[in-house]
């Protein structure tokens, strides 16, 4: 095993995001199975280190610093996922500490904060390469001496046990002279400091942090208990062979952190060279049509170059979404019925409705796209209007529960709704009595277009099968005018410009919310109809694209995982 040789293999491991990442915890796994480093049959045995560890707690009961030691459970072989290294001992973690507690709040909480005193360390200061000190709080020292029980020391392991930084873990160092900590953090006193090297390379390591993330499962998203990290099965190798493999971690650490380095000058490279691509191509949309296709054809001919991971796709298709809200999509053809002919026609349409009761009156009139605007130079031919002025109706799903029955109708609820399709597989159902009640605006149909409007807002999706369904009241149902194209409008929908007025008109804290109201009055761009055909098949013909690049991308990643596993295995073999 050799630096070079990894070095020599980079070039294949840097293309998965989280090739550095993968191949720290490989190191750690290695360090901690006993693989990294060779074992040597002239080793004192582990069990020797065991005999000083309860010889220490004997000289710690007699002078009185301990009460007593509790007794604990052998490791049964089938805890540990392989067969322990000849001279390896393996103990629960409760039987190597002198104290093992979590830490507390003061009294007050952060209203005792200031800004000098003890350093009091949370969980946003605990991390795997040591203390981060730059946002620590501090306590008066009054304080600290009365949170005896929660002192940090020179020699200490920290671990967060709580929060989304649950597993984060920090040695203490020498120079660190005294301090307290949270409730959101552990202290891990060992009986003999020498060892705290190689239990942090294990607490880092997937044998203890599969452990502690599984008492993240579940709503409750409970913390990691004393009890339970007392009970953790914690390997010790040979002293001789703990130092051996201390340096050679230290060694591919040290490594890892130029491949990191590495890593982030080329992502920073692809990433200045995608935002730069997608610039140029959105700035085109400010010019003349035929520099956009240009644009936009050089673009997609490039794409393998500017793309290297699926999520980027999403920003290309937004890209393109913004450019042809703008009409710089496609071009201009003079002999199209401008989009004013067509608000005029819709308006004549709607007012039949309202007269024949199917249809509200709205409650404010608009005259056309009067005193309504877009930042940008509209097309020859295209008009600025109201959402609902391109809709005969614009509502929501019943506002009180619907009565719940095995089968029957589907009822939709927004995760039924993600990305361009509706899911009916997993769906509820309603009666079709309660299906049959409702008016024929919460009917969804093909044509009709849903919008989801609370938390995960702003999604458009066409209605495209004929099955009935209905929906909850956090999706909006968008009824068109047969006399737009709804595959534009869809489109429209999705563009930046209109989630950002969305954006714009939300409610709440906890969960956003687009009101009816202001959805009704979301500004459209609106092109002839004709050119909204055009607009979507090109966008569709785009989109197609898209989705085989993303497919291709998806393959890729799913080869280069499988690479990177391979590629560590040749970079560092394990030791026999």
């Amino acid at each position: 095993m050799n630096g070079d040789l990894l070095l020599s293999h980079f070039d294949r491991l840097s293309s998965h995001p989280l090739a550095v990442a993968r191949l720290r915890r490989f190191v750690l796994d290695l360090a901690v199975s006993g693989k990294l480093v060779e074992q040597n049959s002239g080793d004192e045995s582990a069990i020797e280190l065991v005999h000083r560890i309860e010889r220490r707690k004997k000289e710690l009961v007699e002078t009185g610093e301990v009460k007593r030691f509790r007794t604990y459970e052998p490791v049964r072989p089938n805890e540990i996922p392989f067969s322990l290294p000849c001279g390896w001992q393996a103990l629960r973690l409760g039987a190597l500490v002198s104290k093992l507690g979590a830490g507390s709040t003061p009294s007050g909480g952060k209203t005792v904060y200031e800004t000098s005193g003890v350093p009091f360390l949370r969980s946003q200061n605990v991390h795997d390469d040591g203390l981060r000190l730059q946002d620590v709080a501090y306590i008066p020292r009054h304080i600290h001496a009365r949170m005896s029980g929660t002192h940090v020391r020179p020699d200490d392991v920290l671990l967060n046990i709580t929060g989304g930084s649950i597993g984060r873990t920090s040695l203490v160092p020498d120079w660190f002279a005294e301090g307290n900590v949270s409730q959101h953090v552990a202290i891990i006193r060992l009986i003999d400091p020498s060892i705290r090297g190689f239990l942090h390379v294990q607490l880092r390591s997937s044998l203890v942090q599969k452990a502690i993330q599984k008492v993240q499962v579940g709503a409750s998203r409970e913390g990691l208990s004393m009890q339970r990290l007392s009970q953790f099965p914690i390997l010790l190798p040979p002293e001789a062979e703990q130092e051996r493999i201390m340096e050679k971690v230290a060694e591919l650490v040290e490594l890892c952190d130029t491949l990191e380095d590495r890593q982030a000058e080329e992502e920073h490279r692809r990433s200045r060279f995608t935002v730069s691509s997608l610039h140029s191509l959105q700035r085109a949309a400010e010019s003349a049509a035929p520099d956009i296709q240009r644009s936009s054809g050089l673009y997609l001919h490039n794409l393998p170059r500017v793309l290297a991971e699926p999520g980027q796709v999403a920003l290309l298709r937004q890209a393109l979404l913004d450019v042809a809200v703008q009409g710089r999509l496609v071009e201009q053809e003079p002999d199209d019925e401008p989009s004013s002919s067509l608000l005029e026609r819709i308006a004549r349409e709607k007012a039949e409705l309202i007269e024949q009761k199917r249809i509200r009156r709205p409650a404010t009139r608009r005259s056309g796209g009067q005193g309504l605007a877009v930042p940008w130079v509209l097309p020859r031919g295209w008009s600025v209007c109201a959402l609902e002025s391109v809709c005969l109706s614009i509502t929501d799903g019943d506002h009180l529960p619907p009565p719940k029955a095995d089968s029957g109708i589907p009822f939709l609820v927004i995760s039924d709704v993600r990305g361009r399709e509706i899911n009916l597989q997993t769906s509820r159902f309603v009666a079709s009595s309660y299906f049959n009640s409702l008016d024929w605006t919460r009917k969804p149909r093909p044509g009709d277009i849903l919008y989801t409007l609370v938390g995960s807002y702003g999604i458009p999706v066409a209605v495209k099968d004929d099955k009935p369904f209905c929906v909850q009241r956090h999706i909006g149902i968008l009824r068109p005018s047969q006399q737009v194209d709804v595959g534009f409008l869809v489109h429209a929908l999705g563009s930046r410009w209109v989630y950002d007025q969305a954006t714009s008109v939300a409610t709440g804290i906890a969960q956003k919310t687009v009101g009816l109201a202001g959805l009704r009055r979301i500004v459209l761009p609106l092109p002839p109809l004709q050119e909204q055909v055009r607009i979507r098949q090109k966008l569709d013909e785009l989109f197609g694209i898209c989705d085989e690049l993303e497919e291709s991308l998806v393959a890729v990643a799913d080869g280069r995982e499988r690479l990177l596993r391979a590629s560590l295995r040749t970079a560092l073999p394990v030791a026999e």
